[in-house]
């Protein structure tokens, strides 16, 4: 099915699927739903998103849900497909081209079996996406953004690509755990602990540690602190273990902790703390040091 002109009108109560051995071809038009009612989009073969330029799945009035299901393949090959609907689950496969990107706006489903593959840009920009078993993003491939969205995660989150958490929430009893490059400009870790073997840089605002929450900064593992560090809020116990380096760089005074103080800061073995430039402030109300402090 090659859609262009006007998009599919999915009127009152209406379901396209897009069965095994299907196709659907996207450039600048996709489906609408109209007369309110229930309209549903199933994908178990391949949808292609071409042509530059950023479109939603649903454009008009949002689709009740677009289910990328079992063998289903959505490829997005050259500008913005934003995943606009009013829920969804997804089992299937999202490839994502270089220099492409996929957006997700709205509250979706991500159970065991959806993939994320190709080397464009993955963003989580609003409503809640909710992991419903472990999910890895693996270095070398996409480029992984959280611009607004809440990400759920029940189990373990691993994320060793490029990721940019610039804004929204990562919660659920699973640990997220981070081994590549992150740029951390705002956001909140909610009853969560992240694990972090990579590359941390703190810039913008602090990370926010809700309620119950645990950064560990691993051996292997370094935070790039300049005029932001760690934040506890809503009450709980937030505390921050460092194995690793964590580097404190720029002129003036940083409290480690910002705001609410955090209940520990501890320094463990084999742990660095370099204060390279400036003032650090080991504010908190608790924490047990055997590590090392570096002061230039």
């Amino acid at each position: 099915v090659g859609v262009s002109g006007s998009q599919i009108y999915l009127d009152q109560t209406s379901t396209f699927n897009n069965l095994t051995g299907g196709t659907v071809n996207l450039s600048t038009l996709s489906f609408n739903r109209t007369n309110g009612g229930i309209a549903i989009v199933n994908n178990a073969g391949i949808i292609n998103k071409t042509g530059a330029g950023s479109l939603p799945i649903s454009q008009g009035t949002a689709i009740s849900a677009f289910n990328n299901n079992s063998g289903g393949i959505v490829n997005v090959s050259a500008g913005e497909l934003v995943m606009q609907s009013t829920g969804g689950t997804d089992v299937g496969t999202y490839n994502i081209s270089s220099g492409a990107t996929l957006r997700f706006t709205d509250a979706r489903t991500f159970n065991s079996g959806i993939s994320f593959t190709g080397s464009g840009a993955l963003v989580f920009g609003g409503g809640t996406q909710t992991f419903g078993a472990a999910q890895t993003f693996a270095s070398g491939a996409l480029a992984l953004s959280l611009t607004g969205s809440t990400l759920t995660a029940a189990n373990d989150l691993t994320i060793a690509a490029p990721f940019t958490w610039s804004s929204g929430t990562i919660t659920g009893g699973g640990a997220l755990n981070t081994s590549g490059t992150t740029t951390f400009t705002s956001g909140t870790l909610t009853t969560k602990t992240w694990n972090n073997s990579g590359t941390v840089g703190v810039s913008g605002s602090q990370i926010y540690l809700d309620q119950t929450s645990t950064f560990n900064n691993l051996t292997g593992g370094t935070v790039n602190l300049s005029t932001q560090s760690f934040n506890q809020t809503n009450g709980g116990t937030a505390i921050v273990n460092n194995a690793g380096i964590i580097n404190k760089t720029g002129a003036g005074s940083l409290p480690i902790s910002q705001g609410t103080t955090i209940s520990a800061f501890n320094n463990q073995t084999g742990g660095v703390v370099n204060v390279t430039a400036g003032e650090l402030v080991m504010q908190s109300t608790g924490g047990t040091d055997v590590g090392t402090y570096n002061i230039s």
